[in-house]
């Protein structure tokens, strides 16, 4: 999971970002704070891209070691030949030559393993095509490893996890806003930023990612095992909370009403808890309040 960790490392920088432009210095330039409200709208979005790029190896990483048939891939071979399809120009694009061959080496390898062998998963399975990802990409994840509902299902999924989840609203929302304010910001150079959305930004990277990590890493453990992802993502979570109480982190089991144990800080409880989640197939979700801060999925 350490690409939840460079996430979380990314946007705590921003945020202090954030805390300059709502109380910069007297002596500092309006066109200061305006540019530097614009780089925390396009920084927000590539944070999300990196986290999905990293986490995708993860994922990637996930599959080959459990050593599965490509037959127990949701839909079948074909959905994941063809995203790798439409994804590998960009990635070709981006890398130089002695990359670009690791690229071929590794994809022969997994092309082949949807023949012979056990599956060897690859990271373009949850790449995108274009410069910038957006809402579509997002969901051709999903649909990729099963969900026939896909935001639907991510939002079940927030209604659950979410103490400020806001009612009548879809996940997609928020990573389309996200590449909105992104677009905005990097291709309109006299637009007037929504200062809200700009405040928003790393909640709102944080949650998109969660729930993206949430949604995907349940489906490929179902898959490793075996199972078919169904619907109602959400009833099916199971959730290991970890609550901040004044100077401790006390640690509940899933419905659990007593704490299984009182840790002395968020990183130890984070540290301590995730092994137990792991080892049940539980999320593991840390809230200060109402405020998300940290999360461990099934994978």
């Amino acid at each position: 999971m350490a690409a939840v960790d460079q996430l979380l490392q990314r946007l705590a920088r921003l945020d202090e970002v954030l805390d300059f432009i709502a109380s910069p210095p007297a002596s500092v330039p309006t066109p200061v704070v305006d540019n530097a409200a614009r780089s925390v709208a396009i920084q927000g979005l590539s944070a999300f891209e990196q986290f999905l790029r990293e986490r995708g190896v993860e994922w990637s990483e996930a599959l080959t070691q459990a050593r599965i048939p490509a037959s127990r891939l949701a839909g079948g071979i074909v959905p994941y030949s063809d995203r790798i399809v439409q994804t590998l120009p960009r990635r070709f694009r981006d890398l130089d030559d002695s990359s670009r061959t690791s690229l071929v080496e590794d994809l022969a390898k997994t092309l082949t393993s949807f023949s012979y062998g056990n599956l060897v998963g690859h990271e373009l399975f949850f790449a995108w095509s274009g410069s910038n990802i957006q809402t579509a990409d997002v969901q051709g994840m999903l649909d990729l490893v099963g969900y026939s509902k896909s935001w639907s299902e991510v939002t079940s999924a927030w209604k659950e996890l979410d103490p400020r989840f806001p009612g009548n609203s879809s996940a997609e929302s928020i990573v389309h806003r996200l590449a909105r304010l992104r677009h905005t910001a990097a291709h309109q150079v006299d637009a007037v930023l929504d200062p809200i959305a700009v405040s928003t930004t790393t909640r709102n990277v944080k949650l998109a990612a969660m729930l993206v990590d949430i949604a995907i890493s349940h489906a490929l453990h179902l898959m490793c095992l075996g199972e078919v992802v169904k619907p109602g993502l959400g009833a099916q979570l199971r959730v290991r909370r970890i609550l901040r109480d004044g100077t401790r982190w006390p640690e509940y089991g899933p419905s659990a009403k007593r704490a299984h144990r009182r840790h002395s800080s968020m990183d130890e409880a984070v540290r301590e808890a995730s092994a137990r989640a792991k080892a049940h197939s539980e999320i593991l979700l840390a809230l200060n309040g109402n405020e998300i801060v940290d999360w461990r999925s099934t994978l």
